[in-house]
């Protein structure tokens, strides 16, 4: 185990948490390329082969990891007690860095970053760079003064924020608190944090929840979390002599709504931990905790409890819905509003994932949020959005496994007893066909096949165009493999993806090697030649820089703006390549896909195309490649080679 990297070790994690994945949602959610990916589980492969752990890597298909839940954990305690010594990627050189920023109060000089870090000036440059992009719109600045070096300047309020999030993002995946008999305790891996005291945090695991158990609160596991956050944090930079500001406002706007809890928290942290909180303090607990309230909607009501808002379902109609998306953003609107009169906004770590990999969801949370922000005067920000999002994608998901699934039609002699017994199997056994007649010879002989992929007759029948296998009534083992290869290839034939992708890619619609230097110029020049080519009414220029200024669609090296589908008479991607990277938000953007996208088109069709879209996407290598594309019919191959 001690063969692998940091990047290898957070892919083994991800493979025992998700036994089912793909090479491309791990290249996502690790940062790297596909081929790197799978360089990466050959490693993975070999150091694991003493561990019971079997992964399969099946082309086109995906990856599979089979173990017994005790090699799991034992695998999981040896992750844990073999760290890294120093941050070996981007991304976790950045949170070092802003570890360092934040906690210091003087410029720190670049020399000393790549002393530290045994890195080259250039990199620690180019990781301050992304830094500086990922603190826009936190109300604080990377300050880089010649001769001096980088700081953060910006309030003790917003400097906290930034700590509480970045903090966050360690919870479940870098380090986490474990629940046993003895309560909450703080993972090891804390203490490699300079921010906050592993020692602290276990006290204040201690003490918030013997406070709630004694003042009868029932606080999630995320509520313990971001509390026991906000509390380490605070005693941190109070005994670095960075309180918070006074603030009367904050405190009169709360009121006294869990005042009282939270002042019972506040005596019993100062008598544990030596340090006295001052009312703006013990006003951001009492925030904490009526956030914790709010959230306190039991999903145990029955629907019919819960009053769901008829603006809500004028709202997703265009988008559609069904009763468990319209419950469930009904619960979380109404503990979001709740929490966000008193400015108590919660973190999201996977945001970006989010935006990333759900954007059809992420642009109807964005105008559901935006209604919400209208009509309850609250204000949420991309964090807030992007879990609104996830309600509205495990719409979709519902709605795709609908889709997805076979349709077949069952034919016995008389369509009762032994067709009966024949589709209760079929239900039972195999949850990707859907059952949609059961026929007798005769009903099958005078009924239409339309909309039917799969016949499973008792009967043999004449051959037709629908594929077709016969079975006993009680199917056997072997019978059920027959069914199973075939609904297979069934599923294979249905979904041509690469088809739909390429049917939408024009040469008219290509800008290579472009000097431009802003994205509203990029959107500005591709949109109008949707335009002005037929593929869009006018304003879809205009749709697509309103929507950008909501949040920003960057990923990485790459951008996809989009705008209104309503504007989009036929289905297209128009690409740019830059000759220089340009900034886009808190990214560095080499290439950009603008996707004009009709309401014309089927869910399948979308996935479909963003499944090819995501695929090229996660390759850096094949954006690098586009980038250096001197004509259309090279973009087009270079495209081919990333899904094919």
């Amino acid at each position: 185990m001690t063969t692998l990297s940091a990047r290898q070790q957070r892919i083994v994690r991800l493979l025992l948490s998700t036994p089912n994945t793909t090479a491309a949602e791990l290249a996502t959610q690790v940062g790297v390329s596909r081929k790197t990916v799978y360089s990466d589980l050959r490693e993975i492969v070999l150091a694991l082969r003493d561990d019971q752990v079997t992964i399969t890597v099946t082309p086109r298909k995906g990856i599979t990891v089979t173990a017994k839940d005790a090699d799991i954990q034992n695998i999981l305690r040896k992750l844990k007690s073999e760290k890294t010594k120093l941050p070996d990627s981007d991304r976790s050189r950045e949170r070092y860095i802003l570890s360092e920023l934040l906690r210091s109060q003087d410029y720190i000089s670049i020399d000393q970053l790549a002393e530290v870090l045994f890195i080259s000036r250039r990199v620690i440059q180019r990781n301050l760079d992304n830094l500086n992009r990922q603190l826009i719109g936190t109300d604080t600045e990377l300050l880089r003064i010649p001769g001096r070096g980088v700081r953060i300047e910006g309030e003790e309020g917003k400097k906290r924020k930034v700590l509480f999030k970045m903090l966050s993002q360690y919870w479940d995946s870098d380090w986490r608190m474990d629940q046993s008999s003895e309560g909450w305790t703080a993972d090891p891996a804390i203490a490699e944090n300079p921010n906050i005291d592993s020692s602290v945090v276990n006290i204040l695991a201690r003490v918030v929840q013997n406070v709630s158990e004694k003042l009868g609160l029932s606080l999630s596991e995320y509520a313990i979390q971001s509390l026991v956050i906000h509390l380490a944090i605070a005693i941190n930079r109070i005994k670095a002599g960075n309180p918070i500001g006074q603030n009367d406002d904050l405190i009169r706007n709360i009121g006294n709504e869990r005042k009282s809890e939270a002042v019972q928290l506040a005596a019993m942290v100062e008598k544990e931990v030596n340090v006295r909180l001052p009312d703006e303090e013990i006003a951001y607990i009492q925030i904490h905790l009526i956030s914790a309230s709010a959230n306190q909607v039991s999903l145990a009501n029955q629907h019919s409890m819960i009053p769901i808002p008829e603006r809500l379902k004028e709202l997703l109609h265009p988008f559609g819905y069904d009763r468990d998306l319209l419950f469930g953003l009904t619960v979380h609107m109404q503990a979001a509003v709740k929490r966000l009169r008193v400015n108590a906004g919660i973190s999201n770590p996977y945001t970006e994932d989010i935006k990333r990999n759900y954007p059809q969801a992420f642009d109807e949370a964005l105008i559901v949020s935006d209604d919400y922000e209208r009509t309850e005067h609250i204000s949420m920000n991309d964090d807030e959005v992007a879990y609104v999002a996830l309600h509205l994608e495990a719409y979709l998901e519902r709605r795709r496994a609908i889709h997805q699934r076979v349709n077949a039609a069952i034919v016995c002699s008389t369509g009762l007893g032994s067709a009966q017994l024949l589709a209760a199997r079929i239900r039972r056994e195999f949850s990707d066909i859907s059952i949609v007649k059961i026929w007798s010879l005769q009903d099958f002989q005078r009924n239409s096949l339309a909309g039917i992929d799969l016949i499973i007759s008792t009967l043999r029948l004449p051959k037709g165009d629908i594929p077709t296998v016969t079975v006993p009534p009680v199917m056997s083992d072997s019978d059920a493999l027959l069914v199973r290869n075939l609904v297979r290839n069934i599923e294979d034939e249905k979904s041509d993806k690469h088809a739909e992708f390429f049917r939408i890619i024009h040469g008219d619609l290509m800008w290579l090697a472009s000097n431009t230097r802003s994205w509203q110029a990029v959107i500005q020049n591709l949109g109008d030649r949707l335009e002005q080519q037929g593929y869009a009414d006018e304003g879809l220029t205009a749709s697509a820089l309103d929507r950008e200024n909501l949040s920003f669609t960057s990923f990485d090296n790459y951008a996809i703006p989009h705008a209104q589908p309503e504007l989009v008479r036929e289905p297209a991607i128009a690409i740019c390549t830059l000759a220089h990277p340009i900034n886009w938000g808190r990214h560095k953007v080499s290439v950009v896909f603008f996707l004009a996208m009709t309401k014309k088109m089927n869910q399948q069709q979308i996935d479909s195309i963003f499944d090819d879209l995501y695929d090229i996407v996660a390759d850096t290598n094949l954006l690098n490649a586009l980038t250096k594309a001197t004509d259309k019919k090279e973009v087009i191959e270079i495209l081919k080679r990333g899904i094919e």
